[in-house]
This record gives C-alpha cells, sequence and structure tokens, in this order.
C-alpha cells in the first residue's frame, strides 16, 4: 500500500482541519436540537476525511502490470560526426541539436515503440539494441557528444550500413513486426568514396525516413570549447556543405521518404501519421514486476453513499 497525494498531506490536513471547524462553527450556530447539531457535524465530518483520504490517492501493489505496445521496432541511425556540430548560415542551431528535437517528437509520437539506436563518427557503434526503454534512448540521443578532432579522419554514410542491417534481421525474425528506419544526418561524405547501397535493406523496412540537416551553403563547426573549428591549410574557418543528394539515394535504396529536419515538421509529420495509421496496439500483462493501482474509487463508493444520505436527510427535513 502507498500513497501518491493530489496535493501535499500537510495542505490537505490544513483544509481538512479548516473544513470541519468551519462546518462545526454553522451548524453549532442554528437553532436546532444538540443531538441533531452533532450527528450533522459528524457525517459531514466523516465526508470530509473520505474526501481527504480520496486526495491523498491510496495505491494498492500488485505482482502483474498490463501494458500497451505497438508493433514497431524503430531504427535511429544518427551522424555524430564533426559535421553534423555546424551552424548553417542563417541557423545558429546546430545540426545535432535539430536532429535531437526530431528524435524527441517521434519518441513521443510513437509511444510503446520497440527503439534502437545507433550512432557514427569514425565508426559505427549501437548505442542501444532494441528495448522499450524509450527514456534510455531519449537521454542517450540528447547527450550525444562531437567526436575528438584527432579521430575525425574523415566521415562515410557507409559506416552504420552493417549495423543497420544486423538490427534489421534480428528484427525481421519477429511475427507481427514492423521495422521502422530513421537515418539522420547532413549526408556528407569526406572520405573521397561514394556512399554503398543500402537497396538490399529495403525488403525488410516497413517505413521511415532519411532526415537530411544543413544546406548547401554550408556552416562553421563548433569544437567542444564553443569556437570554430579552424582550416590552417585554407587559412578560414573550415566549413561542412550538406549533401542532400546523398542523403536522397539513401532514402530510395531503404524505400523510405526523404525529409528536410530541423525546420518545419510537415514531412516528418505525414511520415509519423502514416507509420500509425498502419501499427498495431498489442495488450500484455507483465509478471514479476511490482506495479501500484489506484483503489480511491473504493472510497468514492462511500463517499456517494454519504453523500446521498445527507441529501435525503436534508429533504425529509424540509430544508431543501
Amino acid at each position: 500500500m502507498r500513497t501518491k497525494p493530489v496535493l501535499p498531506v500537510v495542505v490537505l490536513l490544513v483544509i481538512l482541519i479548516a473544513a470541519i471547524g468551519a462546518t462545526a462553527l454553522v451548524i453549532m450556530k442554528n437553532p436546532t436540537k444538540g443531538k441533531e447539531k452533532t450527528g450533522s457535524v459528524i457525517r459531514l465530518s466523516v465526508i470530509y476525511v473520505l474526501i481527504f483520504l480520496i486526495g491523498l490517492r491510496p495505491m494498492r501493489a500488485g505482482s502483474e502490470q498490463e501494458f500497451s505496445a505497438s508493433n514497431l521496432d524503430v531504427i535511429f541511425v544518427v551522424d555524430t560526426t564533426i559535421s553534423m556540430w555546424a551552424e548553417d548560415v542563417g541557423n545558429k542551431t546546430l545540426r545535432v541539436q535539430q536532429a535531437v528535437k526530431d528524435a524527441e517528437y517521434i519518441i513521443d509520437e510513437l509511444t510503446g515503440a520497440n527503439y534502437a539506436l545507433i550512432t557514427f563518427d569514425n565508426k559505427s557503434r549501437v548505442v542501444s539494441p532494441f528495448t522499450q526503454e524509450f527514456q534510455y534512448v531519449r537521454d542517450s540521443i540528447k547527450t550525444l557528444a562531437a567526436p575528438e578532432l584527432s579521430g575525425a579522419d574523415g566521415s562515410s554514410m557507409s559506416l552504420p550500413r552493417e549495423n543497420l542491417a544486423s538490427l534489421i534481421k534480428s528484427a525481421s525474425k519477429k511475427e507481427n513486426r514492423k521495422t521502422i528506419v530513421f537515418f539522420m544526418s547532413d549526408g556528407e561524405n569526406t572520405d573521397g568514396k561514394d556512399t554503398e547501397s543500402y537497396a538490399d535493406l529495403a525488403k525488410d523496412i516497413s517505413g521511415g525516413a532519411v532526415i537530411g540537416y544543413g544546406s548547401s551553403t554550408g556552416g562553421r563547426m563548433r569544437n567542444k570549447n564553443g569556437g570554430y573549428i579552424y582550416d590552417t591549410q585554407t587559412n578560414s574557418y573550415a566549413l561542412s556543405m550538406m549533401d542532400e543528394d546523398n542523403l536522397k539515394k539513401i532514402a530510395s535504396d531503404l524505400g523510405v521518404n526523404y525529409v528536410k529536419g530541423g525546420g518545419s515538421k510537415e514531412g516528418l509529420i505525414g511520415v509519423i501519421t502514416t507509420i500509425k495509421e498502419n501499427a498495431k496496439t498489442i495488450t500484455d500483462t507483465r509478471k514479476g514486476m511490482t506495479s501500484y493501482h489506484d483503489i480511491y474509487y473504493y472510497i468514492a463508493i462511500i463517499l456517494a453513499v454519504m453523500i446521498l444520505y445527507e441529501i435525503i436527510h436534508f429533504l425529509r427535513k424540509g430544508r431543501i
């Protein structure tokens, strides 16, 4: 048994005592018999106590928890190369910050899904395999850190391909599940190589989007100290240019839409709406987990009976 008060307990007690005191004061001034006055005070005090107990919101512990989930396995592939820390012309928000906001929006909208997270800079990492602990995935995305400049030896959109293929293969083995992929990047390859094809993965993907960040005019990149990265070879600040064509090619390979991220979510909203329309909700019971269930409605039944009795009592006395 536990409580989860709707207001601090001290506040509830003050309200209870004030209500009983004020009621007793008013009733005792009425020109009625002493016994009737006492009965009225007691009945109304009981009603106030019941309301106080409901305000405490008592809860009962149980070993089974019913939960609702969707049949979606959502994979985030997030570019964490140094170019994602660029500020594009006319936009002081870092590309990675825009990606974080879009990822949070997706997580909020696709409640109950399983989530997995891949990040890539000079190498690809599975930060989280599939899990329903969405807050862990959310926190992992929110705390993305820029790579060390010493290790930034060229970015490639091909890097996460192997990890993505592995997660998609794992998801495809589950019955009645849909695999959703969100590939979030500026699309910039700086290793001098073309992006490997993702086309063979499309058959096991049910939806998602490639979300692009940045601009063709480019932007200066922030370093870990908050300043801008300086290119000593050109004697100017290093610029990162978005490669939208590269991102559109990845989207075409994966069989998903390409949408521009960071600004209006119109394109992303359309993608999410389609995913929701095609998803199913699964209700299940999970055993062995302590959960708490409200039991205030038992008290509410007693309260309703007391209020009904009080109404009948006043009607019979001809007072209302």
